[in-house]
């Protein structure tokens, strides 16, 4: 340690950048980049698929919870011919109903459930179609109404309801 007072201290070393190297990008090279590319914005478009269906699923959990805290919310539950169960939610002062389907048997190709309410003086508006199962709000036209009815109709629906009904339950 003495003696390194008298050691000449060597210059740092410098390294000098390599040349750059223009490389063209070969066929495989484009083509991995290209796929690279695809499957990125592939990724981003089923995120934003995933994020628009979890937003319309909260929108549809929102409305439901609406009809569900109404004051005069009323529940009926009855069973459908041939298997599954309905239950049916009204709000005449949210004028607004959920129905929900359960357990539905899946029906013979071009065949389809159709959904009703029936008025006091027995006539049946159409409220919409279902695949199988569902949990839907129907929106207005729901107040005054006596009965929900659940048929079987061709595809595309039916103008009135194909009787008998698979279910009639009573909503008073």
């Amino acid at each position: 340690m003495a003696a390194i007072e008298h050691v000449r201290q060597l210059p740092p070393v410098v390294h000098e950048p390599a040349p750059l190297v223009r490389r063209r990008l070969g066929r495989r090279s484009v083509l991995a980049l290209a796929a690279a590319g695809a499957l990125v914005a592939a990724s981003g478009g089923i995120a934003i698929d995933q994020y628009r269906g979890r937003t319309s699923a909260e929108q549809a959990s929102r409305q439901v919870a609406v009809v569900l805290a109404e004051p005069d919310a009323r529940t009926v539950h009855g069973t459908v011919r041939g298997g599954g169960q309905a239950t049916v939610v009204t709000s005449d002062r949210a004028d607004k109903s959920v129905v929900v389907l359960h357990d539905l048997p899946t029906l013979p190709s071009g065949r389809t459930w159709q959904l009703w309410m029936i008025d006091p003086q027995q006539t049946a508006h159409s409220i919409g179609l279902a695949a199988g199962d569902l949990t839907r709000v129907i929106n207005g036209s729901t107040t005054g109404m006596t009965t929900f009815g659940l048929t079987v109709e061709p595809d595309g629906g039916s103008r009135t309801p194909t009787m008998p009904a698979a279910a009639l339950i009573p909503l008073e």
